[in-house]
């Protein structure tokens, strides 16, 4: 599992593979406005940039495009390096995994229960601050400058939200812990023991503590009442070390290639970081120490990605293929979701790009016949219908998805957040099938039945849309309620990225990917208010009358 060394010495003197490069660029301008925020991009394959570059802007104000070269804030990527750090360290004979916090915080609350080993791999249970409601969304805390142990303060008197190593739950907090653990062994800042003990050994000089990078950076943008609009300022002491570095594509293409090729730290500190979390209650979760699985068209991948207020990040190395690809972009809030464009960019690298299509004009009639369930097996079904006068697959978790209408009997998902897509034929027994495409591969689904009578998934009018769409002020922030260009709907709280719900009548619908729900008090045509109940609390947001 090595990414070729050469790399490192061969950089800047490759030269991109036309057909490739070419490619990755026109598919890059296609996803991104040339005149707003957009990304950078790298493909390396067996040690050889064949693309670096990018679309859009870094400075929209000033027309500066981005480019291959631009910085960009990498997120919750830090967490390799501060992950990294104390392999480092245990390897060194400094720490174990097994120590106890409270070796190194002796009145962290609960710290003699909470192991190195845990913190790391996000099972320490311990309240993440990001989580705290309304914490971040207040510009007095996040603009604030707080030393390690001030960062601490703030959520250390919380009440936990499990026992050690009981669940996992991705935590912010106990990467700030990590942070400390480093000082606490090193006597260093976090970031200057990365730097000096990881970095600079390795020859990598462009991954920066966001402080000394300040003014590389490339501008952040955000999604505002008025569109596009630059994202909030913020101290870099607020991420830590869960998110306060700085780095462009390349610099992070460089640290994988060291980090796999065993020159950061060893086979076995290595196989550590990529073996995956089991926690007491049996469950397991396919992340290690900051690097989790991310795998595509059947091949084995390793990567972690990284959201921060204007800036969204996502990388992945496929060791099979000694592939390497990372996208950064300037906006929490991109048109294309960076894990997206990767995955495209790696479906190109793999000479098995995903199709994109165009839209048509969809014609009900183009599905007489066609409506009904597709089964691949007894647990693996699907339900293909019309709702809204739009092809709907709903899926066998109730959740439906529109599509769009390519002609021909192709239908895809919004390219800006999918790569699905699926063409109605025959087989040769004249038996209606469902072909589906997807991140995974390709299978066939053979037409089972009619569209099943009972409840059904409910569709919201146009109406009902546009009376949800708006912005609403909470206590946390200002939650904004949106349709995206496949019409799905999505709530995105200021400085977070949009999740998707799914309407339940004309007034409710639940977001599962954070377990909540949500009421909207419909007057005259126009919800007044929307409620979110989440995990037992209830919060009410009024519109805001633009």
């Amino acid at each position: 599992m090595s990414f070729i060394s050469v790399l490192a010495a061969s950089l800047l003197a490759t030269q991109p593979a036309p057909n490739t490069a070419a490619a990755a660029q026109a598919y890059l301008d296609r996803a991104y406005p040339a005149d707003g925020p957009g990304v950078s991009a790298i493909i390396v394959d067996d040690g050889e940039i064949v693309f670096k570059g990018a679309a859009g802007m870094a400075d929209m104000e000033a027309g500066t495009p981005l480019t291959g070269d631009s910085k960009h804030w990498i997120g919750s990527i830090t967490k390799q390096f501060s992950a990294a750090m104390i392999v480092k360290l245990v390897e060194e004979g400094a720490l174990s995994y097994t120590d106890p916090l409270s070796k190194f915080l002796p009145d962290y609350p609960g710290g003699d229960l909470i192991t190195v080993h845990q913190l790391l791999n996000h099972t320490s249970g311990v309240q993440s601050y990001t989580s705290i409601p309304g914490w971040m969304m207040n510009p007095k805390n996040t603009s604030q400058d707080l030393t390690t142990a001030e960062l601490i303060a703030e959520f250390s008197g919380l009440d936990p939200v499990s026992r050690p190593g009981e669940t996992w739950s991705y935590n912010n907090s106990g990467y700030v812990l990590v942070g400390a653990v480093i000082e606490a062994v090193t006597g260093q800042p976090w970031h200057e023991a990365i730097r000096t003990r990881l970095l600079e050994p390795a020859g990598i000089n462009d991954i920066l503590y966001s402080e000394d990078g300040a003014d590389l950076l490339a501008n952040g943008y955000t999604r505002g009442g008025d569109g596009v609009e630059p994202a909030r300022d913020f101290s870099p002491t607020i991420p830590h070390a869960a998110g306060a570095l700085i780095g462009d594509v390349e610099a992070l293409a460089k640290w994988y290639d060291a980090l796999f090729d065993g020159r950061i730290v060893s086979e076995a500190g290595l196989a550590r970081m990529t073996t995956w979390t089991r926690t007491y209650d049996g469950e397991t979760e396919n992340y290690g120490y900051a690097l989790a699985e991310d795998d595509l068209l059947g091949r084995d991948g390793i990567g972690h990605g990284g959201g921060i207020f204007g800036f969204n990040t996502a990388s992945t190395y496929y060791p099979g293929e000694d592939l390497f690809i990372a996208v950064f972009a300037n906006s929490d809030a991109a048109v294309t979701r960076p894990s997206i464009a990767s995955a495209r960019l790696a479906a190109l690298a793999l000479g098995e790009p995903f199709a994109m299509y165009d839209e048509v004009e969809f014609d009900a009639a183009e599905l007489e016949g066609w409506t009904g369930v597709y089964a691949w097996d007894e647990e693996d079904e699907v339900i293909l219908k019309i709702e809204d006068d739009k092809p709907v697959l709903v899926t066998a978790s109730g959740r439906p998805l529109q599509f769009k209408a390519a002609g021909d009997g192709i239908y895809f998902r919004d390219p800006s957040a999918s790569v699905a897509w699926f063409r109605l034929s025959s087989d040769r027994a004249a038996r209606k099938t469902l072909e589906w495409h997807d991140g995974e591969g390709a299978k066939i689904l053979l037409r089972t039945g009619d569209v099943p009578e009972g409840p059904e998934a409910y569709v919201l009018s146009d109406a009902e849309r546009e009376a949800w769409v708006g912005r609403y002020r909470f206590p946390i922030g200002i939650f904004t309620v949106a349709q995206n260009a496949d019409g799905e709907m999505t709530g995105q709280l200021e400085g977070q990225g949009p999740v998707p719900f799914v309407p339940t009548s004309a007034t409710e619908a639940t977001a599962d990917a954070v377990g909540a729900r949500l009421v909207f008090d419909v007057e005259d045509g126009k919800a007044k208010t929307v409620k979110i109940l989440q995990g037992g609390a209830e919060l009410m947001g009024e519109r805001i009358e633009e």
